[in-house]
């Protein structure tokens, strides 16, 4: 019996350090286990955060312009931005400066940008909910304007406006109507009438209503870009009431008249060129008296031709054209080479222009030949032949360069 409780004392010793030993290890990976999830939410809270920073879209600054100008006011303390007279209104336009923004929010209509305005004294100088600044009608004195993001209260800008005795009562140009060629400038000149000791500026503002047409500067210089009519007006810079306009035509460059340019093709005595006929008609009779004519100014019995595409010899003699021993027939198509004098190249050109498509010279082209004009090297030409056998040609474009390839005349 005393063997038997040693067996089962021994036997639960071991249990229990056995489950000792699983306990210990059961405990190390749950530590483990909550290392890792503590990490993991450490880190994905850091992650979150940082991704949440970094998408903050922060107001920096607001910007105050002029509307019509685009002049930006800065504020000093000290100075005056804007100086109306009595009743005079001034137009600001507020933009709100960001940093980290998405595109959506530097629109004007993005809750971003708006602002709202207010005016140190709105007796001397009050201010709307669009940034229209109205001066008194009066009183005189100094206002501070501000304007404050409404996204972020603590951002604002601020300028000055003085409000001075009298005001501009007219603008009035010197001309009602005006009329300016395209690329031409004139000068307007505006006069600017005042009340009685007023202190009111005579700036004008000038604007054209189509500046694709003619544009002016702060000057009055207008510019015209193109045919059509615009309205340039002169105003008052802060007294939009006060102002004139012109009506400007402008008129269309007048085309410039071209250069008339005429050249004598004289030919060298003795020399000779390679001409190529092309015909344009299958009417066999015609080609038969063409061809005639053409070998006789070649002075030459045989020629070469090209009919229906194939090469051919070509005997010319007695007043009748024979190919390849045969008499010629179903002609589709028929070009016709031979060395002629360069004397003959005016003849060359006359001798049956209804039956002919082109004339080729050492390489220069004559084609759309009538009676009195040619075609060379793409440019038209009238022209004649001289007695002498020279020829005459008229055009708008110097052909000079073009039949300097023709070795066999020379070109005055």
């Amino acid at each position: 019996m005393r063997q038997c409780f040693q067996k089962n004392t021994v036997r639960v010793m071991r249990q229990t350090e056995k489950g000792e030993e699983m306990m210990k290890k059961i405990t190390k990976m749950l530590v483990l286990a909550l290392a890792l999830v503590v990490s993991f939410s450490v880190g994905a809270g850091s992650t979150a955060q940082a991704a949440k920073k970094a998408k903050k879209t922060t107001v920096t600054s607001v910007v105050v312009t002029d509307k019509y100008t685009g002049e930006t006011f800065k504020y000093s303390k000290n100075k005056v931005n804007i100086t109306l007279g009595a009743e005079g209104k001034a137009y600001l336009s507020a933009s709100v400066k960001l940093k980290n923004a998405k595109a959506k929010y530097l629109k004007p209509t993005s809750s971003y940008q708006k602002v709202s305005y207010s005016s140190s004294n709105s007796s001397i100088a009050k201010v709307s909910k669009s940034g229209i600044i109205t001066a008194s009608k009066s009183k005189t004195g100094k206002a501070t304007i501000t304007v404050t993001s409404k996204k972020n209260t603590k951002k604002k800008a601020k300028l000055v406006v003085k409000v001075v005795k009298g005001k501009v009562t007219s603008v009035k140009l010197d001309k009602k109507e005006a009329t300016v060629e395209e690329g031409q400038q004139i000068t307007l000149k505006a006069t600017v009438k005042t009340t009685k000791k007023a202190k009111a500026k005579k700036t004008v503002i000038w604007t054209s209503s189509d500046e694709t047409i003619a544009t002016v500067n702060n000057k009055g210089v207008v510019t015209a870009l193109k045919a059509g009519t615009v309205t340039i007006t002169a105003r008052a810079k802060y007294n939009e009431k006060a102002k004139d306009t012109c009506k400007v035509t402008v008129t269309a460059k007048p085309a410039p008249v071209p250069t008339t340019f005429t050249k004598t093709i004289v030919p060298t005595n003795g020399a000779e060129a390679t001409a190529t006929v092309v015909f344009n008609t299958t009417d066999v009779s015609v080609v038969t008296a063409d061809i005639v004519k053409f070998a006789g100014l070649a002075k030459k019995e045989e020629v070469t031709a090209e009919i229906n595409g194939n090469p051919r010899k070509v005997v010319v003699k007695d007043g009748k054209v024979t190919v390849d021993g045969k008499e010629l027939t179903n002609v589709k198509s028929i070009t016709v080479t031979a060395k002629i004098k360069a004397s003959e190249i005016g003849p060359a050109l006359v001798f049956a222009p209804a039956s002919v498509a082109s004339v080729t010279v050492d390489g220069v082209e004559f084609t759309g030949i009538t009676d009195t004009k040619v075609n060379i090297a793409g440019k038209t030409y009238d022209y004649k032949v001289n007695a002498d056998g020279s020829i005459t040609v008229t055009g708008t474009d110097d052909p000079t360069n073009t039949l300097a390839a023709i070795k066999c005349v020379t070109v005055k």
